[in-house]
């Protein structure tokens, strides 16, 4: 359970190293509200769910405020990965089932019309991957709506490349 776990957030890093080097290679792409509010969105995501899973507070913050650049947002973005995958490396796979409520889920109330269920570890690490790919998706396709070719950045694809690491951009 969590090889496949692992597999797929080492795919969620090359993902998204692959979308932020379009992104900043294109300034079109890199001065895009819809693109750069996606990725706040998608990365706030991901260091919420760290913070949970590590059990520290969760901090609320406004990437896109805190952030003045593209290229400061998305060096914040990539450090999410050493630490998802230290986590991963040394989670217990007893602890997959345990109850892990989300400070989040009562939002949530609304939407689904009763109070949410307790959510699981497991439950949050495919939820995260999922998520990610979502708006990673959405970034994709505004790129697609600017005129752009975006990067080929399937699950598959990846395995058929033999699983290479993440290429992120030099924040230099």
């Amino acid at each position: 359970m969590l090889k496949l776990v692992m597999d797929l957030y080492t795919h969620m890093e090359w993902a998204d190293g692959r979308v932020w080097r379009a992104v900043l290679q294109t300034e079109k792409y890199s001065k895009d509200d819809a693109i750069l509010d996606l990725l706040a969105h998608l990365h706030m995501t991901q260091h919420a769910f760290l913070d949970v899973w590590m059990g520290r507070p969760v901090e609320r913050r406004d990437a896109r405020a805190e952030f003045d650049a593209p290229v400061a947002l998305g060096a914040w973005a990539r450090t999410f990965y050493p630490e998802a995958a230290q986590f991963l490396e040394t989670a217990d796979v007893k602890g997959l089932d345990q109850a892990l409520p989300l400070p989040w889920a009562h939002y949530f109330r609304e939407v689904i019309g009763r109070d949410p269920t307790i959510s699981t570890l497991r439950d949050t690490l495919f939820q995260l991957a999922l998520h990610s790919v979502h708006h990673r998706a959405q970034v994709v396709r505004q790129i697609r709506v600017l005129g752009g070719q975006p990067p080929m950045v399937d699950y598959i694809a990846w395995v058929w490349a033999g699983r290479p690491a993440a290429e992120w951009f030099d924040a230099d």
